[in-house]
């Protein structure tokens, strides 16, 4: 019993306040070190992109969502492959989707339109058939620019009217479509 003396006096409401302080400075501190490490090169990288207003990130099991906020750009596909570059450099994660936060002001039902072309297109590779439906849907609605780029992971839809635009990244593995859902209009 000599040996538990000292402890036996020890009071633990201090010491459980002390370890709760400890933890919470070691949280503290892995938080800051992922933003000044991780999150703020990330901001002022992608901040440099030409018409990338914002962005957010969501972890999933396949990867990272990347919500990106957009102004118009000239070639959607120049622009997402910089931005997935940037992400992936930086993450270490492979990208699961990319989803375009845009001004879609009247473009939704020529991308519904587009959108069983694109799918046919992406299951079957007859990406030769969507020239004639983004031509079709450029004369029906007018649009300034109707353009299909098909990337390493991604197929770009960038689809332009007046003040309005609309941009879309949808996987090329189907196994992964369903990620991406959530940017379909």
């Amino acid at each position: 019993m000599r040996n538990l003396e000292p402890w036996l006096g020890l009071r633990l409401g201090p010491v459980f306040v002390v370890f709760a302080l400890a933890l919470a400075v070691l949280l503290a501190g892995q938080s800051l070190l992922r933003y000044l490490g991780f999150r703020r090169p990330l901001t002022r990288e992608l901040s440099a992109i030409r018409g990338i207003k914002g962005f957010s990130l969501r972890e999933t099991p396949d990867g990272l969502t990347v919500e990106v906020t957009i102004d118009r750009v000239d070639d959607l596909e120049a622009t997402a492959e910089e931005v997935l570059s940037v992400v992936s450099a930086r993450a270490r994660r492979p990208v699961a989707a990319l989803v375009f936060r845009d001004r879609r002001e009247g473009l939704g039902e020529a991308y519904y339109e587009l959108r069983f072309t694109l799918e046919e297109a992406v299951a079957t590779g007859g990406y030769g058939k969507l020239r004639p439906e983004l031509a079709r849907l450029a004369e029906k609605y007018g649009l300034t620019k109707a353009r299909v780029y098909p990337g390493r992971d991604f197929l770009y839809v960038q689809l332009e009217r007046g003040g309005a635009y609309l941009y879309e990244a949808l996987p090329r593995n189907p196994a992964s479509r369903s990620l991406a859902e959530g940017g379909a209009a």
